[in-house]
């Protein structure tokens, strides 16, 4: 049976990553100075890769798409003469007969007086699916099980979000961060943050959307505790004693999230309850004031474009899992 990594192989059509891919595997078997010759096109004289063997000598790596490797082998190694390179690949997305492979090797050894490497379809497949799972991971895009599990645990997250507790990650986040956000993108975002960025883009399809929500959710983060602070300190020029700011600040900073954020003044007061000599127009009172600071007026606004981003990359994450999980089932 076709394994996918050899149908993903055997599919592959840009050359271009077909060498940086050849590069990379190189690099990941400890080769030195590993070197694509032309990774933006142009002439590259039957070089595609150089690198520096075990031994230290100079090696060489031709990378093919085509479906005559026999006549690109000729091609390549005949512009070659004995005492060029000590080592030489051969990679190939297609077979290679044992024929083959032997008539390549005899000519590099009594030719070329070199080594010689073949890297066919099986061959790649066995290293991709095996020891270089990250690379099979990158230019496949075939998931290895750290990135099955992540697809899995995100996949539950928006399909159940109602089953979420909106007090999680009470020790992490923010008074401001639990007022804006939903307990579905705090769920999220904890998770993949305990996740390396470089693993996270790796992961197929949806990876550089985790990683876009991760950075816009951070930022939004540090733009809520500088909004926070900013108006803590509006809000301790009000009141009328220190008594009333320790204890009620938080108030008038709630009321003021719930107005600053969309609500009107009624259903504010359905969801603010009031305290240390603290009345509904006074929270009115300090929410124009604050409202009306330029400087925090601008983060307001700023929040508001970050959390309309987070909510767009939301919808696309959750558009492409449903891709993913419609072409698996």
């Amino acid at each position: 049976m076709l394994s996918l990594t050899q149908k993903a192989v055997e599919e592959f059509d840009n050359q271009h990553e077909f060498e940086r891919m050849c590069a990379d595997v190189l690099n990941a078997l400890g080769y030195k100075d590993v070197t694509p010759i032309a990774p933006r096109g142009g002439s590259d004289g039957g070089r595609d890769i150089t690198f520096t063997t075990e031994t230290g000598g100079k090696g060489l790596a031709c990378a093919s798409l085509r479906l005559d490797s026999e006549k690109k082998f000729d091609e390549d190694f005949s512009q070659r003469k004995s005492g060029d390179y000590e080592k030489y690949y051969f990679f190939t997305n297609r077979y290679l007969t044992s024929a083959q492979k032997l008539k390549f090797a005899k000519f590099c050894i009594d030719t070329l007086n070199a080594e010689f490497v073949a890297q066919d379809r099986e061959a790649l497949r066995s290293l991709l699916d095996n020891a270089l799972q990250p690379i099979r991971k990158r230019y496949l895009s075939i998931d290895d099980d750290s990135s099955a599990r992540v697809r899995k645990h995100i996949t539950k997250i928006l399909k159940y979000p109602a089953t979420l507790s909106a007090t999680n990650f009470q020790d992490k986040s923010g008074l401001a961060e639990r007022m804006l956000s939903r307990p579905v993108h705090r769920e999220i975002y904890y998770y993949i943050n305990d996740i390396d960025d470089d693993e996270l883009t790796q992961i197929p399809t949806i990876g550089k959307t985790l990683h876009t929500l991760k950075e816009h959710y951070y930022n939004l983060c540090l733009a809520l505790n500088s909004l926070t602070e900013q108006c803590k300190e509006k809000i301790g020029t009000q009141t009328v004693n220190e008594f009333q700011f320790i204890h009620g600040w938080t108030i008038y900073f709630k009321y003021f999230m719930l107005r600053g954020f969309g609500n009107t003044a009624e259903r504010a007061k359905m969801q603010i309850s009031t305290n240390y000599d603290i009345t509904y127009e006074d929270c009115e009172r300090v929410f124009n004031l604050l409202r009306n600071t330029e400087e925090i007026a601008n983060e307001v606004d700023g929040i508001n474009a970050q959390w309309n981003s987070i909510r767009e990359l939301v919808v696309k994450l959750t558009k492409e899992l449903n891709e993913i999980n419609s072409h698996n089932n």
